[in-house]
């Protein structure tokens, strides 16, 4: 702008889908300034271009947190394991799962996340599975309410995820059943108390009993009086 002794520049903007190119006053008679004040220009029009661009969010849109924990407040009391699933929830999903996701914008990168996470923390094989298989369920739910359309989590191949970030599964613990000698020494020990003994009875009788089955147990399971 010869008049007032001060660099002008034309850039191209899309303004209702259509590109124009007005002319911006960088406000300097210095080149050296001007060059820098175009670029910061670019770099906020570019800005600019991309926050309108991003779709709006929908407030009432159903986020997946808030559908986690209502499903976990469904398994309390009803599902065996549904202390453990609270613990794969709180602190592997959700802290991989932005608190604002939608549920339609949870993705296979954000399972893939929690994968690792897992891998490394070098949690053990098992774990991974059912950490997983809770995101897979939640998710379920979610396709079952007709809030998805697909489950992500159903279409990530987990033993190919672990191969890939170079997953060693840690040795099997070998399982130790007691001999009957010794189950009866258990039994008829004094010391130890009475309600690990009618658990570890419990076990001994209901074969496949996990530790966990046999202590979510409460003494409405009993017939006491007649025990």
């Amino acid at each position: 702008d010869k008049a007032r002794g001060v660099y002008k520049t034309r850039i191209t903007v899309m303004e209702n889908g259509r590109a124009k190119r007005p002319w911006y006053s960088l406000g300097t008679a210095s080149e050296e300034l001007a060059k820098k004040k175009r670029e910061a220009l670019l770099v906020d029009i570019a800005k600019k271009e991309a926050d309108a661009a991003k779709p709006s969010v929908d407030r009432a849109a159903p986020r997946f947190a808030a559908l986690a924990l209502e499903w976990l407040d469904g398994r309390k009391g009803r599902v065996v394991f549904a202390d453990s699933e609270d613990g794969y929830v709180k602190r592997w999903i959700l802290p991989r799962v932005p608190a604002e996701t939608v549920l339609a914008d949870v993705a296979k990168a954000h399972v893939r996340a929690v994968i690792r996470a897992l891998v490394d923390a070098e949690m053990g094989h098992q774990t991974i599975v059912h950490v997983v298989g809770t995101f897979r369920r939640i998710l379920d739910t979610a396709v079952r309410r007709d809030l998805l359309v697909e489950n992500v989590a159903r279409q990530i191949s987990l033993a190919q995820e672990l191969r890939d970030l170079g997953f060693k599964a840690k040795d099997q613990k070998q399982r130790s059943v007691l001999a009957d000698e010794e189950f009866e020494q258990f039994m008829r020990c004094p010391e130890i108390d009475l309600e690990i003994q009618i658990r570890g009875l419990v076990a001994r009788c209901v074969g496949g009993m996990r530790t966990r089955d046999v202590n979510a147990l409460t003494y409405e399971h009993f017939d006491l009086p007649d025990f």
